[in-house]
């Protein structure tokens, strides 16, 4: 999913932001009690490391992960010699997945609505994020091409970006689902998608600043299916990030669903 660029730093849209949280889609990410739309501004690497103590799972689901201030935008040529020093170093490893592994820190951008939306899912869903990322940056090592980004490396991507989940319900064949999803048959995944809207929850960071920025939603989103009944949020995520390892290496897996169908705001 490709997003058009905008400029650096934006006042925080508060009013924008609480109208979007009030969408069943979002519910999930509300459980933390953060407030993070009650505020004036945009929260920096500081801050989500204040908010760690509200997350239980955090510490033992990434070993100890931080946020830190990424360069900020407009300091190009710092960029620049940071990028070619990487790439002269591991050729084709993305900067992102190296300091996250190898440093064991989250670059956030001050100011900056898509990486305010990455800390909020690393937050919601930090086995989740940890697993992708682990997988992620397994395949940028292990390819033979380093200008050439593999299928699994895609998959992760669209689904860390732009990507869904749906909770199936308890009795429904898990397999029929996925099936479905995988299809390309838009008018049975739209009317389970209206039919069950409570039962998805959103998680790609930069489908969430596609809302917010662009009121996007006529889009085709990356959607992984999990078992889980139960409400508690910790399960929800361990089953999404078992999934997510699962599906890694089985295209199939990795269904698609319109999220105008889901959102309908």
């Amino acid at each position: 999913m490709k997003l058009s660029p905008h400029p650096s730093p934006v006042p925080f849209p508060r009013d924008r932001l609480t109208i979007l949280t009030e969408h069943p889609l979002w519910q999930p990410l509300m459980r933390l009690g953060l407030h993070l739309c009650d505020r004036e501004e945009w929260p920096g690497a500081e801050a989500w490391n204040e908010m760690l103590n509200e997350v239980t799972a955090f510490e033992e689901a990434t070993s100890g992960l931080r946020f830190a201030t990424e360069i900020r935008p407009g300091s190009r040529r710092r960029r620049r010699e940071k990028k070619e020093a990487r790439l002269q170093a591991n050729p084709g490893l993305r900067s992102y997945e190296a300091r996250l592994i190898e440093q064991g820190e989250v670059a956030t951008r001050p100011e900056h609505p898509h990486d305010f939306f990455n800390a909020w899912v690393w937050l919601r869903y930090p086995w989740s994020k940890m697993r992708l990322h682990q997988l992620a940056y397994r395949a940028q090592k292990e390819r033979t091409d380093p200008t050439q980004r593999s299928r699994s490396a895609d998959s992760l991507t669209c689904f860390d970006e732009g990507g869904v989940f749906y909770r199936c319900p308890r009795g429904s064949s898990v397999t029929a689902v996925r099936a479905l999803f995988a299809s390309r048959d838009d008018h049975e995944k739209m009317a389970l998608c209206a039919a069950q809207r409570d039962r998805f929850g959103i998680f790609g960071h930069g489908l969430m600043e596609g809302l917010l920025m662009q009121g996007l939603s006529a889009v085709q989103v990356s959607c992984l299916v999990i078992e889980a009944e139960t409400e508690e949020a910790e399960v929800w995520d361990r089953a999404l990030a078992a999934q997510i390892e699962a599906s890694v290496d089985c295209r199939g897996d990795w269904g698609t669903v319109p999220f105008a169908a889901l959102w309908g705001f």
